[in-house]
């Protein structure tokens, strides 16, 4: 079957169509993590069909030693990695990603261990186990992600209460944070927050069901320790503006003055939906909520808790 003229025909098609989704950026979702880091695996099947279909479809390969087949592979892998992501920088506007380059030389490299036979059975069973493990430690973000937003669902209209290690996955941003047991509103634990001095120092939550349409309050808490008070910013947004050019003007932006001790922050939905100047915020479509400080002279600390929607 596999030297059959119609088959290799077919897997030279599917292996060029893929190619140029590789070149593109194909349909990675931005919005959905699972969807992302899915396509993120695209990359290792990608490379291990390129290299089955050169298996199978170049004679003169099954000719060559192990060691030119393996040398042969690395530098096919490591010239069609630095096209991709050359391409994608100088045309896509994207930033070169090493972690998409690994992906390519585990597929690659594990096509090669897993179709490779060799004569000595250890040997065989010793590639194919590296191959297996390596592409399965690949799925583990793929797999957090698709857990957490069954959890995420299960949990609206709360969108963070940090009562699981897995939630802290849900946010980023250059402010040092971490999950806390000591200080908490709500449950037991609490986000740990260390803003720092750039010039704007915060964290983003982007992973949370979309849709706020039924409801009409955002509400979360914060613990501020100091006996001063500390300004920050909340800052609310839609997909609509992340596609258009992310103006100041159509988003959410509100600062509040935190006090010592606990601080609940109410924000209106109807405030978000009206925020932007020239239309209305999509509140079936809220795509992220970041707070942030902006040139503080020393480091804050805080403690976020139980961010929910009433």
């Amino acid at each position: 079957m596999y030297r059959s003229k119609r088959f290799k025909f077919i897997l030279i098609f599917v292996v060029s169509i893929l190619f140029i989704l590789a070149f593109s950026g194909g349909f990675k979702n931005q919005f959905i993590r699972s969807v992302g880091e899915l396509w993120n695996l695209g990359h290792i099947f990608l490379f291990g069909l390129l290299i089955f279909s050169i298996s199978i479809t170049w004679d003169k390969y099954q000719k060559l030693s192990l060691l030119k087949r393996l040398v042969l592979i690395i530098l096919l892998t490591a010239f069609l990695s630095l096209l991709i992501e050359a391409f994608q920088y100088l045309f896509k506007n994207g930033k070169p990603d090493l972690i998409d380059v690994r992906r390519n030389f585990i597929g690659a490299i594990g096509c090669f261990l897993l179709i490779t036979p060799s004569k000595k059975m250890t040997l065989s069973i010793l590639m194919k186990t590296v191959a297996v493990i390596a592409i399965l430690l690949e799925t583990i973000p793929a797999g957090i992600a698709l857990f957490d937003e069954i959890i995420a669902s299960k949990q609206f209209p709360v969108l963070a209460d940090f009562e699981n290690d897995i939630e802290i996955s849900r946010w980023h941003g250059d402010a040092s944070f971490i999950r806390n047991l000591q200080i908490s509103k709500h449950g037991e634990a609490s986000l740990y927050i260390v803003f720092g001095t750039t010039k704007y120092s915060g964290l983003v939550l982007d992973y949370f069901p979309r849709d706020w349409s039924s409801y009409n309050i955002l509400k979360f808490d914060i613990y501020y320790p100091k006996s001063d008070s500390l300004i920050f910013t909340c800052r609310i947004h839609d997909e609509l503006h992340i596609k258009g050019q992310q103006l100041y003007a159509d988003r959410f932006n509100r600062r509040f003055k935190l006090q010592c001790g606990w601080n609940e922050i109410a924000i209106p939905i109807k405030d978000i939906e009206n925020a932007p100047k020239t239309r209305k915020m999509n509140i079936c479509k809220v795509l992220s909520i970041g707070i942030f400080t902006v040139q503080l002279p020393e480091p804050k600390t805080v403690y976020l808790d139980y961010v929910r929607l009433e």
